[in-house]
């Protein structure tokens, strides 16, 4: 992802990393069956990308992806973004960061030294970006086979997100998963791997999980 890791040195804008996405895919599937998994910002950057391009990919997994605008945090994302920068020097920060996205000792030490990476500017772009973003309304027009994750705890607005895209798109599935927030992926590890693998293979789904 641009502006973080590896790709610091590239900026994040929707339509950028739309437009590489495309190239990638383009240079790489040679006629085989292309899917996307995508967490929060990710999870933004997918509906975005089959919302230009409606059936290029098979099959898609957004997770906790935030589809309702937040003008309040777009307006004050450059004070965000200075205190944020700010407050990634403290440890006492981090770890309740990484408390709530469920990030364990074993992904801390990378964890804080992305964090710790992403320049002022980077992080002003990326919240821009994350709280400017709303579901387009050509989302209704997507062919690809999409399941949707959210956790059953996340804010109320993502709460939201989910049923609005859930009930946009024809060709959609998804799911609440019980007593987690915003990281289902590394708050139930084994949970995830199973109900993504039942949608890519389409087996049945682990039972006990609520449907949005």
């Amino acid at each position: 992802m641009p502006d973080h890791g590896s790709s610091k040195n590239m900026k994040f804008t929707m339509p950028s990393v739309t437009e590489l996405l495309y190239a990638i895919i383009e240079k790489h599937k040679s006629g085989k069956p292309v899917y996307m998994v995508g967490f929060s910002l990710g999870a933004q950057v997918i509906v975005e990308y089959l919302s230009l391009n409606p059936n290029h990919i098979d099959k898609a997994v957004i997770i906790s992806g935030h589809m309702i605008q937040m003008k309040t945090r777009r307006k004050v994302s450059k004070h965000i973004a200075f205190i944020g920068n700010k407050l990634v020097k403290f440890d006492c920060f981090l770890k309740k960061q990484a408390k709530s996205l469920y990030i364990d000792e074993d992904y801390y030490d990378t964890f804080c030294e992305n964090a710790k990476s992403i320049s002022k500017k980077a992080l002003n772009r990326i919240i821009n970006e994350n709280a400017r973003f709303e579901m387009p309304e050509s989302f209704e027009d997507v062919k690809t086979k999409c399941l949707l994750l959210y956790g059953e705890n996340e804010c109320k607005t993502m709460i939201e997100s989910a049923k609005l895209l859930k009930k946009t798109a024809k060709n959609i599935e998804g799911f609440y998963i019980s007593n987690v927030g915003h990281g289902i992926s590394l708050a139930k590890p084994d949970l995830f791997n199973r109900i993504v693998k039942s949608f890519f293979n389409e087996e049945k789904y682990p039972e006990n999980i609520k449907l949005i």
